[in-house]
């Protein structure tokens, strides 16, 4: 019987490679927050507050005024970002949960073909400010390190939630900020005018970014993200 060379062995484990590849991908990527949380941990408390701005002095009189948190609930789709976690990730979406008065916030994304999500958690800080947390993850050493985060901007659609948001996080390791900066809305496909003018309100109230240094998603090849009930009822 002829044998099979191993140019031909090769290409036949190919596809079982590749799809392990993906797969070590995905988790070694999608891992990344819970590791760098990890280790920031062990750099102590000092160094996490060095480096980072005042984030409440982002706010606009928006959220400084009636900022709501459970307007926040339902599917939010991710328009542009900066945060280094988001390495190779496509097709951000979150889903807004309100546990007590901590906000909950699934964030999902998709490596190639595999979908990861963690959870955020968002807990208001001491003394309570309008729309200002301290943001940690529900992964291993999580509890550790948590985010200055704080949202920017909201605006209420016509169904009653919010429709739109931009909002800004930061930590700090040995005095150098790691930031993050989002924009979402409910579209997937956003009115890119209304994206242009959240990034332009966001610059006019100092958040440190640059719009030509912002990631753009782009979800026209995307899963359509399925809304909860409590949204669906809405729309």
């Amino acid at each position: 019987l002829a044998q099979a060379s191993p140019a031909q062995t090769s290409k036949q484990a190919s596809p079982t490679s590749h799809r392990a590849s993906m797969d070590g991908c995905a988790m070694t990527v999608g891992r990344l927050s819970s590791f760098l949380s990890l280790v920031l941990s062990l750099l102590g408390p000092r160094l996490v507050d060095a480096g980072c701005p005042d984030v409440a002095s982002f706010r606009t009189e928006a959220v400084i005024s009636s900022f709501d948190p459970a307007l926040v609930k339902g599917l939010w789709y991710e328009h542009r970002y900066k945060d280094p976690a988001q390495a190779l990730a496509s097709c951000q979406t979150m889903n807004g949960t309100l546990n007590g008065n901590i906000l909950e916030i699934d964030f999902s994304v998709r490596y190639g073909l595999i979908p990861f999500t963690i959870q955020e958690i968002y807990t208001p800080v001491d003394p309570p400010q309008p729309g200002v947390y301290s943001k940690g993850v529900n992964e291993p050493g999580g509890q550790f390190v948590k985010l200055q985060t704080a949202f920017v901007d909201v605006k209420v659609g016509a169904h009653g939630l919010y429709e739109q948001f931009s909002m800004y996080s930061c930590i700090s390791a040995l005095g150098f900020p790691v930031e993050e900066v989002i924009f979402a809305t409910r579209s997937r496909v956003p009115d890119e005018a209304e994206v242009d003018q959240m990034m332009q309100l966001a610059l006019k109230q100092g958040v440190p970014f640059k719009v030509e240094s912002l990631s753009k998603v782009d979800h026209s090849k995307c899963p359509t993200a399925a809304a909860p009930a409590a949204l669906s009822l809405l729309v």
